[in-house]
């Protein structure tokens, strides 16, 4: 908000926000995937070694890759409410 010489306030336009909201929208959905990511590769190779040993464990394995899959999720979430609020 700038303040004109006579005390008016000037009205922001949209494009002086808009850039900003853009790369705030693309770190929160960024951070989020890089997290995700790395938890699917730490957990998709343990639950491969597991899974060679117990087949019987693949729901928990499974479970588990949907929790770590959620947090991607939640930063696509994060991502949209950033851009329409």
């Amino acid at each position: 908000m700038v303040i004109l010489f006579n005390g008016a306030y000037a009205q922001e336009t949209p494009t002086q926000t808009a850039g900003l909201k853009e790369i705030g929208a693309a770190v929160a959905f960024s951070i989020a995937a890089f997290g995700a990511a790395i938890g699917m590769g730490q957990i998709g190779s343990t639950g491969i070694s597991v899974l060679a040993e117990k087949p019987e464990m693949l729901s928990k394995v499974l479970m588990i890759l949907l929790f770590v899959e959620a947090i991607a999720i939640y930063g696509l979430v994060l991502a949209f409410l950033i851009l329409l609020g």
